[in-house]
């Protein structure tokens, strides 16, 4: 009878211990306020007397509540902006820089660009006024047209080619229109210029 009652209790340990060491899946939903509820509930044999609250303390609780929301709109905003300005800052720095490097690229390729021209465009401006001084307009004119093909924004080779026309247009009343028209754009820029305005009376330009 000793042994069958020290067995008996020996299962009865072993079968507690188990049910002590059961495994809850960590995907049971929790149930201990339904479990609270229905107890309660239980209690109270089915009658549950809930406060119902006044209309100043409603009023308190919206305000309590519109302030917690305004205040996680906030923290909200401010995360939001601490985190898109590094980015904007970024943004424009690497602009500003991209703009200057294609500045100074810009500027390097006129550089680069006037060493490589600028004693050919000497020597066209020469050859014209060659051609000028033995009255050749003709050759003169096609001198002066290749420096403004070098450099088409130089007021010296566009003033010495509109120069050119009047001489062909004043004796031997050629490229008269030509010369019209480049010394009227030309006076856009340069309107106090005195050489000019001597070429506008040759064209017939109006004042």
């Amino acid at each position: 009878m000793g042994g069958e009652g020290s067995m008996q209790s020996m299962i009865t340990i072993l079968r507690n211990n188990k049910n002590l060491l059961r495994k809850k899946s960590f995907f049971k939903r929790d149930r201990t306020f339904l479990s609270t509820r229905k107890e309660y509930y239980k209690a109270s044999k089915g009658k549950i007397n809930l406060k119902k609250a006044s209309k100043q303390e409603l009023k308190i609780i919206r305000e309590r509540v519109i302030k917690q929301r305004k205040f996680e709109n906030i923290k909200i905003w401010f995360v939001t902006i601490s985190l898109l300005l590094p980015i904007l800052f970024f943004i424009l720095y690497s602009t500003n820089v991209f703009e200057n490097q294609k500045l100074d690229n810009i500027e390097d390729q006129k550089d680069i660009y006037l060493k490589e021209h600028i004693n050919t465009y000497s020597y066209y401006l020469d050859e014209g006024d060659k051609w000028i001084e033995k009255r050749h307009w003709n050759n003169a004119i096609y001198r002066y047209q290749q420096a403004v093909k070098l450099f088409p924004n130089e007021y010296e080779a566009n003033y010495r080619l509109a120069l050119a026309y009047s001489y062909n247009c004043k004796f031997d009343k050629k490229n008269c229109e030509a010369g019209k028209r480049l010394t009227t754009r030309l006076l856009k820029n340069y309107s106090e210029d005195k050489n000019l305005q001597k070429l506008k009376f040759v064209f017939g330009i109006a004042p």
